[in-house]
């Protein structure tokens, strides 16, 4: 049998071999976290963009409009 043993076995005992030294850095000198989220819209760029869509949905109810219009003009053979 190999003399591993237990420090094979145990995932921490390496992790503590390999990572030798304090490496955090100094603790008063800590960058606060970032804020992740994003800002909110404000209401008349929340209205602008409820306008772009309504006129992005009307666009595409015309493109369909006229693609059904198109294949009822073509004649069936």
């Amino acid at each position: 049998m190999t003399s591993r043993g237990r420090q094979h076995r145990d995932g921490s005992a390496k992790r503590v071999q390999l990572t030798s030294g304090d490496h955090t850095g100094p603790k008063d000198k800590k960058k606060p976290k970032a804020n992740r989220k994003g800002k909110g819209l404000s209401a008349e760029e929340k209205r602008a963009a409820a306008l772009r869509e309504v006129e992005r949905f009307r666009q595409s109810i015309r493109a369909s409009e006229l693609r059904r219009k198109a294949r009822q003009e073509v004649p069936e053979r």
